[in-house]
């Protein structure tokens, strides 16, 4: 397994990637280098676009490293920059935490990620005078003619381009030796924003800034002493911005070929990364339309798969571990199941969940992100949230993914079907390398949620009323006692004087079914009993409506269920079908594989058949 001593987070300018980053450092708990060749500079802070309020994360401020270093007026360089990154990258890793770079100057990010080992340049007065005739289209054909040493993005003046040609020469004609870098492993992530977007937040940007007091900023830089020459030597917003207060440009002027110079200036840092790429990089590039939620979440994916985001990882098995809730063992039981599956050979990267709701978006990214092989360690919820997240994925044909199954639980109905046992983790690792496969139905409900018409997918079975009541405490009671069974007849008896009946309005093949009814389960698996019958590759739902029972019936209900002859029991009417409508039921709650449903009737719950590809036991 590779591990990374940075994580580096770069894109074009106006791409978002210092909120992303300063959203990860606030998930890592670490803090942020700055790679960006202007924001050294003090009280140059909007032409810069420091925008120091994105170091502010839900109230705390994460602390930044090569911001307000040096006073304008002062020519820092790329060795500087090597020198100062590797005193804040040391200040991080000695806290113990794992630094942050992030920035859009391609060349000062490529000279640590690389190890250049540059040396300080001096002046060359003889170079300088032969080059101070030439334009500055003739000055970067000539600096082309280089090794590229120099970032060609931040050459937008005759005075950077003569800087840059006189490092170039100066590596040219030097045999000294270069001084020790250390070698950097980094992960690097790409903010990758579409061309037009790109375009409108530029300009928006740069009016808001306007608006803020940019021009009033440049003359404040210039009426403490700071020439113009200097200003100007700043290229881009201190360029066209001195031009305008020393009277050379008119303000429209200014605004138009500065909203240019940074729209050309955006494309070359881009052109940049891609080099960056074919010179042996590897960056993950992220939408930066995507809400910032799921850009952490993909950043965490690559850095804790070690892997690349947009690869193919056809071959290879993504492992999705959610503790067991209530356990005190959780990670000694995890090594214990990797520590086998490492003794098998077996290759795959890992990922744990960080609570509710994170499964669902750990197996969707691995799905979208070419895993063809995802096995879960939970119980029958984190099968659930692992299902919806495969079967939302951008996968074309989800049968192309195999699911397995290590059971960890508290709930571990759907794997005891198959006849997984969770205290038996070796055989379940077993039958994963072994590789039997079938292809098995999934439910799906389509519902309301209050905004938008949805869907939630199911495996085992949909309980509304009673049973999903019984489904919460039976989970709860479990904890404490370890049976599944017992705990399921233990939520029973606590409601055996309840007995609650639901208004409920049910269509099943076309007959309307109304009345007080206690409790109806939809499976497409055995649903914790109360659908024995039930064949999750039949292409058919089966549903047990059960209507009250009196006291005695209920105990002999108890016991026919742990039994599994449910079915045989007076007060309940089985079916089977391919859809049913739940039109109404009146207060009731609805569970899903242990997971409950914000509930807006009308539901429609359906079956697909084969949609998906289980790992099965041989």
């Amino acid at each position: 397994m590779e591990k990374y001593d940075l994580i580096t987070i770069l894109g074009p300018t106006a791409s978002g990637k210092t909120p992303l980053a300063a959203a990860l450092a606030y998930k890592l708990d670490t803090e942020i280098i700055s790679g960006d060749s202007r924001q050294v500079y003090r009280r140059m802070d909007l032409g810069t676009g420091k925008d120091l309020e994105d170091y502010v994360v839900n109230g705390q401020q994460i602390p930044y490293h090569l911001i307000d270093i040096v006073d304008p007026g002062y020519k820092y360089n790329v060795f500087e920059f090597q020198r100062d990154f590797l005193n804040a990258y040391d200040q991080v890793r000695w806290k113990d935490k794992l630094p942050i770079l992030c920035g859009g100057t391609g060349m000062y990010l490529e000279s640590v990620l690389k190890g250049y080992r540059l040396l300080p340049v001096p002046e060359n007065p003889k170079l300088r005078d032969s080059l101070a005739d030439k334009s500055l289209a003739e000055l970067t054909r000539l600096l082309s003619t280089y090794r590229k040493l120099h970032n060609s993005t931040d050459v937008d003046t005759v005075k950077r381009a003569i800087r840059a040609i006189e490092i170039e020469e100066y590596y040219k004609h030097q045999s000294a030796e270069y001084r020790e870098f250390p070698q950097i492993h980094s992960l690097i992530i790409g903010v990758d924003i579409a061309r037009e977007l790109r375009r409108e937040k530029i300009s928006h940007r740069l009016k808001q800034r306007l608006d803020e007091g940019m021009v009033n900023e440049v003359k404040a830089l210039l009426d403490s002493g700071i020439s113009s020459e200097d200003l100007i030597y700043y290229g881009l917003e201190y360029k066209y911005l001195t031009l305008y207060v020393l009277g050379k440009l008119s303000f429209n002027e200014m605004f138009h070929q500065l909203e240019i110079a940074i729209h050309q200036f955006a494309k070359r840092q881009m052109t940049w990364f891609r080099g960056m790429e074919r010179r042996g990089f590897t960056i993950h590039w992220l939408d930066a339309c995507l809400p910032m939620e799921d850009k952490v979440e993909k950043s965490l994916i690559c850095y804790t798969l070690k892997t690349k985001c947009y690869g193919c990882r056809t071959k290879q098995m993504g492992i999705i571990y959610n503790p067991k809730a209530g356990s005190r063992k959780t990670q000694k039981r995890w090594n214990e199941i990797r520590s086998y599956m490492e003794n098998r050979k077996v290759v795959f990267d890992y990922v744990q969940s960080e609570g509710f709701g994170s499964v669902e978006r750990l197996a969707r990214t691995l799905a979208n992100n070419g895993y063809r092989t995802i096995v879960i360690v939970g119980g029958d919820g984190a099968i659930n949230d692992a299902i919806n997240g495969i079967m939302t994925s951008m996968v074309e044909d989800k049968t192309n993914i195999a699911f397995g199954i290590i059971p960890n639980g508290i709930g571990n109905d759907f794997a005891k079907y198959w006849g997984l046992d969770e205290d038996n983790y070796k055989a379940a690792v077993d039958w994963i390398i072994n590789r039997r496969l079938r292809k098995i139905d999934v439910g799906r409900c389509n519902y309301f949620d209050g905004e938008k018409h949805t869907s939630r997918y199911f495996l085992n079975a949909i309980y509304i009323g009673l049973g999903a009541r019984i489904v919460q405490i039976s989970d709860g009671t479990r904890r404490f006692w370890g049976i599944r069974e017992l705990s399921f007849a233990a939520s029973m008896f606590l409601l055996l004087f309840e007995r609650k009946l639901y208004r409920t309005h049910l269509c099943i093949n076309g007959e309307h079914i109304r009345g007080r009814i206690m409790t109806v389960c939809v499976g497409s698996a055995r649903g914790y009993g109360l659908t024995p019958s039930a064949v999750p590759y039949n292409g058919w739902l089966d549903v047990s409506v059960i209507y009250r029972p009196e006291l005695i019936q209920l105990f002999s209900g108890m016991w026919m269920l742990l039994q599994g002859r449910i079915l045989n029991h007076k007060m309940v009417k089985p079916y089977r079908t391919r859809k049913v409508k739940v039109l109404r039921a009146q207060n009731a709650s609805v569970s899903l594989d242990g997971r409950i449903l914000d509930r807006h009737f009308p539901l429609e719950i359906t079956i697909q058949p084969e949609a998906i590809t289980l790992i099965i036991p041989n």
